[in-house]
């Protein structure tokens, strides 16, 4: 789990990123299996993990990332708060509702209220 915490550190966007800009290493899935086996990255790690995916075209990996911060933010006796910015789910939002991922879309509305936004 330290290494995979470590990996995620080092998460950004690179001169080596693919022509689709994911990023080359699977950093959503090293978040995820942290997050299942029970460790708790700080949270700028996870933000980071998430950043790197920008622009966002990777439902995939990004549903796996906002399905791990849910479940980061849903733990009681977590010492960090893992909010992500109104913004940067309003970006997703928009890119989602483009490609008609219901799920991803329903997610996002969970997750903004969950973090005390109010959805227009």
């Amino acid at each position: 789990p330290d290494i995979h915490e470590s990996l995620l550190k080092t998460a950004w966007r690179h001169p080596f990123a693919r022509e689709d800009w994911t990023p080359t290493l699977p950093y959503h899935r090293l978040l995820s299996e942290l997050v299942s086996c029970g460790n708790r990255p700080k949270p700028e790690v996870v933000t980071r993990v998430l950043h790197t995916y920008y622009p966002y075209r990777d439902l995939d990996a990004i549903t796996e990332i906002l399905s791990s911060i849910q479940q980061l933010h849903h733990y009681e006796d977590h010492p960090y708060d893992y909010s992500i910015d109104c913004g940067t789910l309003e970006t997703i939002s928009v890119l989602v509702s483009k490609r008609g991922s219901v799920d991803l879309s329903l997610l996002i509305i969970e997750m903004a209220e969950s973090f005390g936004y109010k959805i227009s």
